[in-house]
């Protein structure tokens, strides 16, 4: 029920016909409901996670959000005092709603369901990438380095008896280096790329790439460099680094 964007919430939610993914059955009664905004409840979705309250014990009936409750972690079973409505009830209470239900299901009946989502929205607004990227960048300025970080564990993470990377192994015994080296010998031996450039188009090529100067626009106090200088200096200081963090000084 919403009126003017307040919603009427349970909040222990409501059991409807036909969805097999509610835990309990919310009472239709004054004690639980409550007024949030209509985003709120649409974001906190129809999701629970189990919660005891007794006088003798710490904690509250959790009913606005950073109340802190007694909450049945489903993963050690066991009871944890945490805030309501935080990023950790949200994450425990994810696999459980009914979005995260209907994208299992929607994936195991197609499995490039998340390619045609992506090519709607780029038929919707080519620059769908880049805003919502800006959007990260809005909250973090640091979030292009922490993803690159995380992301390099977690491709490493499963290793084998000698304590060496798995993935690094599928990937080749060559390192990039040495893939790079390589590569550049076979195209030098075929005349293409550098090799068949001369002295003079090769001067004329590092002249022009270092005389384009570029700008970090969240970060003028850098100056102005070439992007690999710019680069390196926004790395020094932890700050994202990449074409898209660049802006061309004329």
């Amino acid at each position: 029920m919403s009126n003017n964007g307040v919603d009427i919430d349970h909040i222990d939610p409501r059991w409807e016909e036909g969805r097999d993914y509610q835990l309990v059955c919310g009472l239709d009664c004054p004690l639980n409901f409550r007024e949030i905004e209509e985003s709120e409840n649409q974001r906190k979705s129809n999701r629970f996670l189990p919660w005891k309250w007794s006088r003798e014990e710490i904690g509250v009936i959790p009913e606005d959000p950073g109340d802190l409750a007694l909450f049945l972690d489903p993963d050690t079973n066991e009871w944890v005092l945490e805030e309501f409505l935080s990023p950790w009830w949200y994450e425990k209470t994810w696999r459980n709603c009914g979005p995260c239900l209907g994208l299992k299901n929607a994936l195991i009946n197609d499995p490039d369901i998340h390619k045609k989502t992506f090519r709607k929205l780029i038929e919707k607004n080519p620059n769908h990438q880049k805003e919502a990227f800006a959007k990260l960048l809005e909250n973090n300025p640091n979030h292009q380095s922490e993803a690159g970080r995380i992301g390099g564990k977690k491709i490493h993470e499963e290793k084998d008896e000698t304590g060496k990377s798995i993935r690094a192994q599928q990937l080749g015994k060559m390192g990039c280096r040495e893939k790079k080296r390589k590569s550049s010998k076979e195209r030098y031996a075929r005349g293409e790329g550098l090799a068949a450039m001369t002295f003079e188009e090769k001067s004329n090529r590092s002249k022009k790439a270092i005389s384009r100067k570029y700008i970090d626009p969240l970060h003028p106090d850098l100056g102005a460099h070439s992007a690999p200088t710019l680069a390196l200096k926004q790395k020094s200081k932890g700050y994202p680094h990449g074409p898209e963090t660049r802006v061309r000084v004329e």
